[in-house]
């Protein structure tokens, strides 16, 4: 009787954090539970411009037992959510602060998970114009990217936001070049505060690293890089090539999980039954293993073919230049 108690609150528990995944459909991010303070800025921002080429979201999520993926926005709005956190930590207090207009070239937050370690990762380009007289001066362009571990990465997204905003304005303090900002002082036209820059849509070469039987890495401007990102930057590039070899590596590592599962569970199943005063029995231990087994090569199978398709994508590329 303990013994079916056991395997029915497995199953239930199973289906339970499946379902709480496969019904969420978003990751909403809020910049309201945190607030800096930026002090001798002598700029209070009056306007976010959201000039990213891609504003259906800031990034992809994965989600519940089986990783589903959900996009990842603002809960009020991009340029909404922006505004409304740089007025609280910047409020315009005095007649002697400027007018600054923040146009955001590209916003984007990441979810990197491997076998070893979770971490999150985000990344900022936006320039910094000044309205003065009727007329707008680019005081010079930010790029800044963070990366940091954590456990739960989804509840983490707007910690490394609000420090991607801190940087940027925090470079207009002084207005001199350094790492993450270059200071320009140019005009800047009316016409150009909306329009996408065609830079930040042009594709780049993503880093592999480790080679034969060593783990395989792979990063975007010396920051790891995820599967989801991978793939949207595979497609982008048109490459059917090294779409196909993605998707079978996609295949390959669905089947190896699904071995993972299943070996798991038969171990997780006998020793579950044997300590509430079952039989143990050797054969499911034996075919659990197995599994666990099969679900590494498949894992090892996936990875080889996902470098593949990356180093096909690459290739792509330099013809392309």
């Amino acid at each position: 009787m303990r013994t079916k108690l056991l395997f029915i609150s497995l199953i239930w528990t199973f289906c339970f954090l499946t379902y709480q995944g496969h019904s969420q459909e978003e990751v909403l991010v809020s910049l309201a539970y945190e607030q800096i303070e930026i002090p001798g800025l002598p700029y209070y921002v009056e306007e976010v411009i959201d000039a990213r080429p891609n504003k259906s979201s800031l990034g992809i999520a994965s989600i519940g037992l089986l990783n589903k993926k959900v996009p990842i926005r603002f809960d009020i709005g991009f340029e909404r959510s922006l505004m409304e956190y740089l007025r609280t930590i910047r409020p315009r207090d005095t007649l002697e602060q400027k007018a600054l207009i923040l146009r955001i070239k590209q916003l984007k937050v990441e979810e990197v998970s491997d076998i070893n370690a979770s971490y999150g990762a985000a990344s900022l380009e936006a320039d910094l114009i000044y309205r003065t007289e009727g007329r707008l001066v680019k005081l010079g362009e930010a790029s800044f990217a963070v990366q940091e571990p954590a456990i739960n990465i989804s509840k983490t997204h707007e910690r490394r936001i609000r420090y991607l905003l801190y940087q940027c304005l925090s470079s207009l303090i002084t207005l001199e070049d350094k790492p993450g900002f270059t200071r320009s002082f140019e005009p800047f036209s009316e016409e150009k505060l909306r329009t996408v820059d065609k830079k930040s849509t042009r594709l780049k070469q993503i880093e592999v690293l480790g080679s034969g039987k060593r783990k395989t890495d792979f990063k975007l401007n010396g920051m790891p890089i995820s599967n989801s990102k991978i793939e949207q930057m595979i497609r982008d590039s048109g490459s059917g090539e090294a779409m196909a070899l993605l998707k079978r590596s996609k295949r390959t590592m669905g089947i190896g999980a699904l071995a993972s599962g299943i070996g798991g569970g038969l171990i997780a199943f006998t020793l579950g039954s044997y300590i509430t005063g079952g039989i143990f029995y050797i054969e499911p231990v034996l075919a659990g293993g197995a599994g666990l087994g099969l679900g590494v090569v498949f894992n090892q199978m996936s990875r080889t073919q996902l470098r593949r398709a990356v180093e096909i994508y690459n290739e792509s590329l330099r013809k392309q230049n």
